[in-house]
């Protein structure tokens, strides 16, 4: 019988995350296994993780055990304030690795010009700053084990202990009554209640955390997606329901078959092929792209405040759209979101 060990994200509409041991089979074959195992009921995706056993096709009986994965127990004294030292580390963290690869890329062009020692010299200080680096990221996986939801964070793929510090450092639960809380703070609220987008304004004050929301959309987000995510089913649907919804005008062009920004600006529009209309919604496949990662990463916000406000013993509202809407994740109405 073959033992093999399974971690699934236990959470609506995740499952399994990957396979990090197995004898006679590949991870593609341990993966076709356990989407059986969802088709037929012999797997929760819901509720705390159990074990259970499968039968895979043409192969001997053989036994699963299904787990989460654990943070160990936070070493050393713990901080008077746990949130501001987290805070201080990411931010150490991410001054460090941008110092990295600056050290990086400017010796990078003068090692040709310099000699054998002061070649050695660079190499050396960049291998410091690299070990720095991974001992602040050790630092931060220590902390996070003062926070309960960080182990329900490591758990989902395509966030990282960075990220996850990120979001326990950044984010105040106690604060967020709402989930749409939580996707203002974050840069991410859309046009509701006569108010606008969301947006850089020249001569104007962020009205969001835009640090927070540059490492959600263009960090974590990037992650979920290169790591094929259980996430990501939020950010292809999405995108593909757009890529399907049909505009009388060209929203690239304003309907005058020439583009109006980027690339194709003064030339014949890409998103409508020149004709003006009708179009796919959106200016360019990179603004659906774009919309497709903010949605995915609202999908995200919404679960974290649930799994979060839950863990500390808090209530927990329904989010805008289902308490004043009714419209619930992946029920659309036949209209595009």
């Amino acid at each position: 019988m073959n033992q093999i060990e399974v971690y699934i994200q236990v959470n609506p509409g995740c499952y399994l995350t990957s396979i990090i041991n197995s004898t006679n089979m590949d991870k593609e074959e341990a993966r076709e296994i356990i989407r059986e195992m969802k088709k037929s009921g012999t797997i929760e995706t819901t509720g705390r993780a159990r074990g259970t056993k499968y039968w895979p096709k043409g192969k001997a009986p053989a036994e699963a055990e299904i787990k989460l994965k654990k943070l160990k127990a936070p070493k050393g004294v713990k901080p008077s304030d746990p949130v501001m030292a987290l805070r201080s580390s990411v931010r150490f963290f991410y001054d460090l690795q941008q110092l990295r690869i600056s050290q990086r890329l400017r010796s990078g062009n003068q090692l040709a010009e310099l000699d054998d020692h002061d070649r050695e010299f660079h190499e050396t200080r960049s291998e410091t700053l690299n070990k720095f680096e991974k001992e602040e990221l050790k630092h931060i996986s220590n902390l996070l084990g003062y926070f309960p939801i960080s182990e329900w964070l490591m758990n989902q793929v395509g966030v990282g202990p960075t990220i996850a510090g990120v979001i326990c450092a950044e984010i105040n639960i106690h604060k967020a009554e709402v989930p749409g809380s939580i996707i203002q703070y974050c840069g991410l609220s859309g046009p509701r209640d006569g108010q606008p987008i969301q947006k850089r304004t020249k001569g104007q004050k962020n009205n969001y955390h835009a640090w927070l929301r540059s490492k959600l959309v263009g960090v974590m987000a990037d992650c979920m997606i290169k790591s094929n995510s259980p996430w990501r089913e939020f950010y292809d649907n999405y995108k593909n329901r757009k890529e399907s919804t049909m505009v009388k005008t060209c929203m690239g062009c304003d309907g005058s078959a020439v583009g109006l920004k980027g690339e194709n600006k003064g030339k014949k529009c890409a998103n409508c092929d020149g004709t003006g209309g009708p179009a796919p919604w959106g200016q360019s496949d990179g603004h659906r792209h774009r919309a497709a990662l903010r949605y995915m990463v609202k999908a995200f916000l919404n679960e974290l405040y649930v799994q979060w406000r839950t863990v500390e013993g808090l209530t927990v509202h329904a989010p805008y759209a289902e308490a004043y809407l009714g419209i619930k994740h992946g029920e659309h109405h036949g209209t595009a979101a």
